[in-house]
């Protein structure tokens, strides 16, 4: 609560002091109803998110239609600034029907400075959904093979990519539908996979084993589990369901193992309708920013799981279809997937929030912003 607020509960206090030793209670009891009221008020405390300042919502870079169409996931390099947005290009063929598709390389200032080329695996087609960039290691990315969400599927990779040599190394396979990556600190990774219902983990020996097929992670007509994000604790790996509309988080116990899924969030509490959850985000007050595409917007949850703020956008500067997050400092930085558009709109989007984002596992902190700074 801030200090003003603070001085106007004490002399409420006060004053309702010096009432009750003044006169009767009996016979102005309902002249104090007014006081209590308004005191009661005044300690109520806001959420961190709704009591601080959000930014507006700005085109960063130019438009990405030509060389990173319809970009999915985006990661930032902690030290340098740089972003990285992949391409899940959803072409009038239909999902998986690229050979080789580009990952956009942004410096901290909007210029597009570099392009990565990843070509297909033994699918045959390419889609690159979900990234992580961890220092000292380099960009990692799912690739979700031809996209076509079987369960049966196997071309599905989790790929390392050396963004200075752009080599590309095969760190798993044997996915149908791979969608995020996220590490925790032990250096474990976890993959999800949208159409079998499972978050898989690879360890740093690279041994593939299922973590979690919960029953919530189903898929149930489209996507099933979606994102990934630990707490600021890493007591819970949090997910999106995006059939069931639902936002999850499963608990990391002390041996490793997954708990049971809990649901921590829907569409109802939210925001009614809600939309499609994808990608999802914490900061370092544990609020969790969640992309609604369907609803062109990203929505602050509070610990708690109330809505705090819905971040959209206006004009040309608004959201289309936002997929993916990272932040940097107090900067968070969107995908555009362009959806409902057709990709015309491909972009990247950004926007001073109130608080740091919270640091994935294995960067050093923070680094600042490099100037990188939305209003």
């Amino acid at each position: 609560m801030a200090i003003s607020n603070k001085q106007k509960a004490v002399s409420l206090l006060k004053s309702l002091e010096k009432g009750v030793s003044e006169m009767s209670i009996r016979p102005n009891i309902v002249r104090l109803i007014p006081v209590i009221l308004a005191l009661a008020v005044l300690l109520v405390p806001l959420p961190a998110a709704a009591a601080a300042q959000f930014g507006t919502v700005q085109n960063f870079g130019p438009s990405l239609k030509s060389d990173c169409f319809q970009p999915e996931g985006i990661a930032v390099d902690p030290q340098t600034g740089r972003v990285y947005t992949t391409s899940a290009p959803f072409s009038p063929g239909g999902l998986g029907t690229s050979a080789t598709v580009n990952i956009c390389v942004l410096s901290p200032t909007g210029q597009l400075v570099d392009k990565i080329s990843v070509k297909a695996g033994p699918s045959g087609a390419i889609i690159l959904l979900g990234a992580m960039f961890v220092p000292e290691e380099g960009l990692y990315v799912v690739d979700g093979g031809d996209g076509s969400l079987n369960p049966a599927a196997t071309g599905g990779r989790l790929l390392k990519i050396d963004v200075d040599s752009h080599a590309v190394t095969t760190v798993a396979t044997g996915f149908s539908s791979p969608n995020d990556v996220t590490r925790d600190e032990d250096g474990n990774l976890y993959v999800s996979d949208s159409a079998r219902g499972v978050i898989y983990r690879v360890n740093p020996g690279g041994i593939v084993s299922v973590w979690s097929n919960d029953p919530l992670l189903a898929q149930h007509g489209f996507i099933g589990v979606n994102d990934l994000a630990f707490d600021p604790g890493q007591n819970f790996l949090y997910t999106d369901n995006s059939d069931n509309q639902q936002l999850l988080r499963i608990p990391l116990r002390k041996d490793g193992s997954a708990g049971a899924a809990q649901i921590f969030a829907t569409n109802s509490p939210i925001h009614p309708p809600q939309g499609v959850p994808d990608g999802i985000k914490f900061d370092v007050k544990g609020n969790l920013y969640v992309c609604t595409p369907a609803l062109n917007q990203v929505q602050v949850i509070s610990p708690t799981g109330q809505l705090v703020a819905s971040l959209s956008g206006t004009g040309d500067n608004a959201l289309d279809s936002p997929a993916s997050l990272a932040f940097k400092g107090r900067t968070l930085y969107i995908s555009d997937f362009s959806f409902l558009d057709g990709g015309v709109n491909s972009k990247v989007s950004r926007v001073r929030v109130p608080f740091p984002g919270l640091p994935l596992t294995g960067e050093d902190g923070d680094h600042g912003d490099h100037g990188d700074q939305a209003d």
